[in-house]
């Protein structure tokens, strides 16, 4: 858009007609570009349909009533909504930073810390069994080895997650009772929490992290792929035992 804006180049006037209809700079159809620079208006100008060339957009500038050529097919740069052009990115971190993560589900938990491999506590260490140095694990805080390519795999997803949209009409504050909540321990503390589809229909499952101000919605398939995978974890033999046991 900036580069648009910078570089307008008229090359031809097309009409003294004031039929803007037929170019698609009426009110009903144009899109209105204004530039600042800090609070003063530097640019301002009318964008129409495509020339018939379409190596050309049929222009209006400000305070001027003829149509014009302007150089290039540049329409759709600016027919986009609030949300096209909203940054979907909403959770974001270098996942080699990640130490500890927090599965939560029901009162259910798991807890996987990065740290040297070890001897499980039912296990001795032999010559075999012995880690290098520089090998670090995912292990529970009884000492058991967590399911290392799920961790991987979801961390990998959760480092560069993006939303299908922003719930428009509800606050982070609104969304309660989470399905799920993951909580990351790295640099600094990261978390993100699923809750249930307010919809059936709903193509999505809402969703609130760490780093985004704003409620959003999660695609279904990848949100759905986020929940099995936290599913299975939670319900390894002996976290199902603990969870069995404080139900006692």
């Amino acid at each position: 858009m900036l580069g648009i804006i910078e570089n307008l180049t008229l090359t031809a006037m097309v009409s003294e007609s004031r039929d803007y209809s037929r170019y698609q700079l009426d009110d009903e159809h144009k899109i209105t570009v204004k530039a600042y620079i800090g609070e003063k208006l530097t640019r301002e100008f009318d964008v129409g349909k495509a020339a018939p060339s379409y190596r050309h957009t049929f222009v209006r500038l400000k305070e001027n009533e003829f149509v014009y050529h302007a150089r290039e097919n540049f329409r759709n740069a600016f027919d986009l909504s609030v949300d096209d052009l909203r940054d979907k990115q909403v959770l974001a971190f270098d996942k080699e930073e990640i130490q500890e993560i927090r599965l939560i589900k029901n009162g259910q938990s798991l807890v996987c810390s990065r740290s040297a491999a070890s001897a499980t506590a039912d296990q001795e260490p032999t010559v075999e069994s012995l880690p290098s140095e520089e090998e670090l694990i995912w292990q529970s805080a009884e000492g058991e080895r967590c399911d290392e390519k799920k961790l991987n795999r979801m961390l990998a997803v959760l480092s560069k997650l993006r939303c299908e949209r922003y719930i428009e009409d509800m606050k982070k504050e609104d969304l309660i009772d989470p399905l799920y909540r993951i909580e990351l321990t790295g640099a600094q503390d990261y978390h993100l929490s699923i809750f249930a589809k307010s919809d059936d229909d709903e193509k999505g499952y809402p969703a609130i992290s760490s780093e985004n101000e704003y409620p959003f919605l999660l695609p279904e398939g990848r949100a759905n792929s986020i929940m099995k995978a936290l599913e299975e974890m939670l319900e390894r033999p002996e976290n199902k035992e603990k969870q069995d046991k404080k139900s006692e």
